[in-house]
């Protein structure tokens, strides 16, 4: 009877997979079909979830400054002998919000006040000037061709019959722009309507923004529950330790490059300054600002400065710039970038270079900011599982001989620069102390259920007060 019920249940089992591998092939091939529906679908979620998106993104841009501010505060009212902990926990966290925002706003602000005016003005200055550079072009080639045998007689009137075809050229591109027919006018509405939901969406998630980080404690304590309910213990930790990293990647990096980015517009900012190079403090905010995407960042800066600095009328000191921003890229590079940002992504520089163009491609200016970072973690998640598959197959040895050929400067010792170690010496560890372990599983299963409902009962407290 027991052969029997085995053999009806291998025979439902098989039934099971074989239907729902036909329903999965169903699906697919829907979906294969039906790609402009979805992407539609998911285009308007996103556009849902836009401000929570936004609100999310800037409340871990400012989650550093936040927590810095509200530990100094904290030291502060401490010293104040200030005794009661719900009073000094309160004002601490509301102060360093109200401060946070404070600080941004104006640090923007001030950015924006120093870069709007005079980039406008360049932009005028620069087509004021296009006519005398148009003439002492005209001139110039003039001169060239004049000094040429074959066209000493001839040289005026070809550069003159070459800018009268550019004129003509230039009227026929303004009377078609003047002919604007409706459809163009729509896309403009479209266009500005686009602007204003950006704007909208911005703004709601400043607010959304604030009470994140009113409440990313309460969020971090759920976020941990809800990955250990779901997950067992070693898999939970293991969830919880690679956000932690990425956490560690992502913040660190961001919070470096900020200070590099901001030194070097200072120094940009003197250096131009003392070449007396006009512009000085739009192209030092311009050249600080890019600088924080890495390698492409100051070229990106540097072509519309130069553009600024031609609209000066001196040529010369374009010349100048474009040596001081090779010297300054240098400096960065070796000495700058190294001190403040440091070794933390531990990535070379082909794979930073490789980041920075595939995310850049595929999320555009965003994916220029977080590429590295994200690579930095994506190529961290990837180790651990190749170092866990050579253990299982007993192909340690291969780590081994790569960490002795290429590892020989490394930190040992820290497991976020080389987790491929860290992981080699936790599973030596849980083999050496597996019997160990088994013998004492049901006082880790009490530890871990008191674990959680400390961390409940944490939560409930934090929610109350």
């Amino acid at each position: 009877m027991s052969d029997k019920h085995q053999k009806i249940k291998q025979l439902f089992m098989q039934s099971l997979i074989i239907f729902f591998g036909l329903a999965m092939s169903i699906v697919f091939f829907f979906l294969l079909f039906q790609t402009e529906k979805l992407s539609g679908g998911f285009k308007t979620v996103i556009s849902i979830l836009r401000p929570f998106i936004i609100g999310g993104v800037i409340a871990y841009i400012l989650k550093s400054t936040c927590n810095f501010l509200e530990k100094n505060i904290t030291k502060l009212l401490k010293l104040c002998k200030v005794k009661k902990e719900a009073i000094i926990k309160k004002v601490s966290s509301i102060s360093s919000l109200v401060l946070t925002y404070v600080i941004w706003i104006s640090v923007i602000a001030i950015l924006l006040k120093i870069v709007i005016p005079q980039f406008i003005d360049s932009i005028f200055e620069l087509i004021n000037q296009v006519p005398t550079y148009i003439e002492d072009l005209r001139t110039w080639s003039i001169g060239k061709l004049a000094n040429m045998e074959m066209f000493k007689d001839s040289a005026e009137a070809m550069v003159d019959g070459a800018y009268d075809f550019a004129y003509g050229w230039i009227d026929k591109l303004l009377a078609s722009v003047q002919n604007i027919e409706m459809d163009t006018v729509q896309k403009i509405l479209s266009s500005i309507t686009g602007v204003f939901s950006i704007i909208f969406d911005t703004v709601i998630g400043l607010i959304v923004s604030f009470f994140i980080l009113m409440y990313r404690r309460q969020i971090a304590a759920k976020s941990t529950m809800i990955v250990h309910s779901i997950f067992k213990e070693k898999a939970a930790k293991a969830i919880i330790d690679e956000f932690k990293f990425a956490d560690s990647m992502f913040s660190g990096f961001l919070e470096g490059k900020v200070i590099d980015s901001s030194l070097i517009g200072v120094l940009y900012y003197i250096a131009l300054s003392i070449m007396n190079i006009p512009y000085a403090p739009l192209i030092a905010v311009l050249c600080g600002v890019t600088n924080i995407i890495p390698i492409f960042g100051p070229f990106i800066g540097a072509i519309p400065s130069a553009l600024i600095i031609l609209a000066g009328g001196e040529p010369i000191k374009v010349v100048y710039f474009v040596i001081f921003v090779l010297v300054m890229q240098m400096l960065d590079g070796y000495i700058i970038d190294p001190l403040i940002v440091g070794d933390h992504v531990n990535i070379s520089s082909l794979s930073v270079i490789f980041a920075v163009m595939t995310f850049g491609g595929l999320f555009g200016f965003f994916g220029l900011l977080i590429g590295v970072p994200s690579y930095a973690v994506i190529y961290d998640i990837i180790k651990k599982i190749i170092c866990h598959q050579l253990k299982k197959r007993g192909k340690y040895d291969l780590v081994e001989k790569f960490n002795s050929n290429y590892r020989k400067n490394k930190d040992d010792n820290n497991s976020h620069h080389n987790p491929i170690d860290a992981i080699i010496h936790h599973k030596n560890h849980e083999t050496e102390n597996s019997e160990a372990d088994t013998e004492a599983a049901p006082e880790a299963n009490a530890e871990e259920e008191a674990t959680v409902a400390n961390m409940v009962s944490e939560l409930v407290n934090v929610e109350n007060n």
